[in-house]
């Protein structure tokens, strides 16, 4: 054996094998790095969503809001009463839309078509960056307001489809956006608020 051999092979069974063991400060840095991860977990689990809205059955309704002015809300509540027959959805069938809705009726603006009953008003609005505002709108400030259709089974949806709440009252999150689709929407087949069978089409 030659020397350079020798010295590799004695190099390889002495070398103490380090796989399964880590110098002490890059243990704590693991644990505080997991302990780190599952304590900001945590916390987002126990943060309150923000409320961005909220489900209105009648313009009365606005008197007990609070989020923004009254005026505001009477305003966008009539204003979404006035968009409900622009932005509902268009059914194909009647069937399938009293199926979904109960009481269809037939559009004003195209009688080929069969659209849900009014069901309530989506208000929405945000609390202020500055979370300045005074007076009885607080902290909050008017975003919009959208037409609802309300299922059989209880269930709020916008006129994109989107769920937004199965009870009157405030709503968190993504339920309380105001965005309108481009157009109404029609519904051949699967019912409306299923991607399946839904076609965006001028609705009048």
């Amino acid at each position: 054996m030659s020397r350079r051999t020798a010295r590799k092979t004695s190099a390889r069974l002495h070398r103490p094998d380090l796989g399964g063991l880590r110098a002490p400060h890059e243990q704590l840095a693991g644990r505080l790095l997991w302990g780190g991860v599952i304590a900001g977990g945590l916390v987002w689990l126990a943060w309150p969503a923000e409320e961005t809205g909220a489900v209105l059955l009648s313009r009365g309704d606005c008197a007990t809001i609070g989020k923004v002015s009254q005026a505001e809300c009477e305003a966008g509540y009539d204003q979404a009463v006035a968009d409900h027959q622009r932005l509902a959805p268009r059914f194909d069938s009647l069937a399938q839309c009293q199926e979904q809705f109960g009481a269809c009726y037939a559009d004003p603006a195209n009688a080929l078509y069969w659209i849900p009953p009014f069901g309530g008003v989506l208000l929405g609005y945000r609390q202020r960056d500055d979370d300045a505002g005074g007076g009885q709108g607080g902290g909050y400030r008017y975003t919009g307001t959208l037409p609802l259709y309300r299922e059989r089974g209880g269930d709020f949806l916008n006129p994109r489809g989107d769920y937004v709440g199965s009870r009157v009252g405030r709503v968190t999150g993504k339920a309380g956006s105001t965005a309108p689709p481009a157009r109404a929407i029609t519904i051949s087949r699967s019912g409306f608020g299923s991607s399946a069978g839904a076609r965006s089409s001028f609705g009048g």
